[in-house]
Formats: structure tokens, sequence, C-alpha cells
């Protein structure tokens, strides 16, 4: 029987197995499969396993909780969203300003920033080089006294580009902008020795990253939010209806896939970036 050999980790990764061992531990445990927000026991084990989780996704990603506010979701697009429309403004409102993005960012950028445009936001989209490279320089002379956020990928996921994210936002932050900058980062960790912490000391505002792109389950993600920035005083969540994540994404936490997520996340920090490099 021939094997199969599956090569297209960009869409999906296998499951780790530290992360389905994580998942098949807290499953046999009755004492961790409460609500984390509840104040009893199994409560409190199940909260406590959420910090394990945020704390190995910190440590991988290179922020730490005074710089970064790390808020779990249902995967990178819904975390794409959430930054996009939370640091926007005025989410959807009629002709509230511009937004400056590329040709290459995924659906879950192109398809939110088509609702500000039909709203009548002036949305402009860069075109990369013929190498598939977005210019600093470009970006910057695309940004005009109405621009309300800056939105450009860490890492694309067809064409395998590193996009100079780090470069872009120095370059926007000299030349005077101060509005948002935010990063669709899903294909970055694990893949690659850049990272969140490197693009927010440069000036990004909010960074989105999933699961199951580094080896963890599918259906988790999370959004960062840069606390120099003071972005979670501006941030305007995209769920509400609950004090959950700090009150930036309400609902109650999937615990079983952000317990594989954190266990995914560490296995990823202990293979180190030989293993980015081989990869």
């Amino acid at each position: 029987m021939r094997r199969a050999c599956y090569c297209d980790a960009n869409a999906t990764s296998r499951l780790r197995p530290e992360a389905g061992a994580a998942i098949r531990a807290c499953l046999s445990s009755a004492h961790m499969l409460g609500n984390p927000s509840s104040i009893h026991q199994p409560g409190r084990a199940s909260r406590s396993l959420v910090r394990g989780a945020r704390r190995a996704v910190s440590e991988l990603l290179d922020v730490s909780p005074d710089s970064a506010e790390i808020v779990f979701t249902s995967g990178g697009s819904e975390a794409v969203t959430a930054m996009i429309c939370g640091l926007a403004g005025s989410r959807f409102a009629p002709g509230r300003g511009s937004i400056v993005t590329t040709a290459i960012e995924h659906d879950a950028v192109l398809e939110t920033l088509s609702r500000y445009a039909a709203a009548g936001w002036t949305v402009r989209s860069i075109q990369p080089n013929a190498d598939g490279f977005i210019s600093p320089d470009d970006m910057c002379d695309a940004v005009a006294p109405d621009t309300r956020l800056v939105c450009v990928m860490g890492a694309n996921n067809v064409l395998g580009t590193i996009q100079p994210v780090a470069e872009i936002a120095d370059s926007l932050r000299r030349s005077g902008y101060r509005e948002a900058i935010v990063s669709d980062c899903v294909q970055l960790p694990g893949k690659s020795v850049r990272n969140v912490g490197e693009l927010f000391r440069a000036g990004v505002n909010a960074a989105s990253v999933s699961s199951h792109k580094l080896g963890g389950p599918a259906g988790v993600g999370a959004l960062l939010l840069n606390r120099a920035a003071d972005c979670c005083r501006l941030f305007d969540p995209l769920i509400v209806g609950g004090p959950q994540e700090s009150r930036l994404r309400a609902g109650t936490e999937n615990l079983l896939g952000i317990v594989g997520f954190g266990a995914a996340a560490e296995a990823v920090q202990r293979a180190g970036s030989e293993a980015i490099l081989r990869l």
C-alpha cells in the first residue's frame, strides 16, 4: 500500500502529538472541564489551564503580558475581522476615512474591507513586486491624512513570501503616521524566525494567529493587542455579552482548543529555530 505524504501545511497542519495528549488529559479529568469564568474548583482549574496556554502562546510569539494582551478567538478569521473592526473605528460607518492594505491578503481581510468600501470608505490595495513582496515605500505613499488603518500580512499562504512588516511599520511611524497598523500573522509562527514581538516593537498595533497552522487543533486562534499603543483601551470588541478575555471577546472559552493550542505552542518553542530553518 502506498503511503500518503501530506505537504500542504499552509492550509492546515497535522495535530502535534503534544497537543493531542494535552487534550486527552483534559478530557479524562472531570475536574478540568469547568467554565473558566466560574469561581468553583473546576472553574478555577480550567482558568489555570487557560492561563498556562496564554503564557505558552506569548512565549512562542515573543511577547510578554506587559507588552501584549492575548485574546483567544474561534480561529484566525475571527481574529482578523476583530482586529480590523476593533481598531478601524466607526465600524462600517459611511465615509469615515480610508484604509490601506495589499492585494495579496487573505480573504478574511479582503472581504472585511469590502464591507468598509461598500459603506463609502476608501480602500487602497497595494500590488506586490514581481517577487511577491510589498514595498515599504509604496505603503507609505498610499497613506493619506484620513487613513485610519493599514493592514499587511506577515506571510502569504499561497506565495510563501514573508513580508517586511516591521520595516513597513517603522517607515510608516517615521513618516508621521499615528493610526492603527495591523498584521495577519497566521502563517508566521513555526515557519519563520520573525515574530509578533518584533512587529510590535516596530509599531504594529495588533496581530492575528491560528492554532491549526502550527500543529494545534482547528477552531481556535488568538488576537494580540499591543499594550504600548494603548490598543486595549481603544479596541471595540467584535463579540460582546460577557466578561471573558478581559471583556475583549465575550463567550465561554474553548477550553480544549486553547489547551491544545498552548501545547502546540510549547512544542514549536522547544523545537527552536533549527526546525524552522529545516522546514
